[in-house]
Parts: structure tokens; C-alpha cells; sequence
């Protein structure tokens, strides 16, 4: 859950780059490897106040063939 978190939060929804980002800085040193991790299927949405901070989210079954929220 943290590491999809992190992926949209910071990485445009890249699950592969915040896995490698919470491995290497130690946030999450005993992380799945990439053929094990299965960041697909969930889809978060933010509600963020005009400065940018998140003031709440909601996690969704996500799908493949989704190109809007």
C-alpha cells in the first residue's frame, strides 16, 4: 500500500520507480522484487487543497482499460 502511494503521490502512479526509490533510501529494505510486486489493480484518488496538500484519498479497484478517473 505505501509504495502505490508513494507511486502516485510522487511518481505519476510509477510503482517501479517508487519501489526502487523506498529500496534504495532504506524506507523499505526488504522489498519485494520487481517480478514479484503487483502494484495493478488499484487506483488512487486524491482530494488536495489549492497549495497542494492532500487533504484526502480514496482507493478504487483499478482496471486495465481505464483512461479516466
Amino acid at each position: 500500500m505505501t509504495t502505490a502511494l508513494v507511486a502516485a503521490q510522487f511518481f505519476s502512479g510509477n510503482c517501479e520507480t517508487s519501489r526502487t526509490f523506498l529500496q534504495s533510501h532504506g524506507y523499505i529494505p526488504k522489498m519485494l522484487s520487481k517480478s514479484r510486486w503487483y502494484c495493478y489493480g488499484l487506483r488512487v484518488h486524491w482530494l488536495v487543497s489549492k497549495t497542494g496538500q492532500p487533504l484526502e484519498f480514496v482507493l478504487a479497484p483499478g482496471r486495465y482499460h481505464e483512461v479516466r478517473p
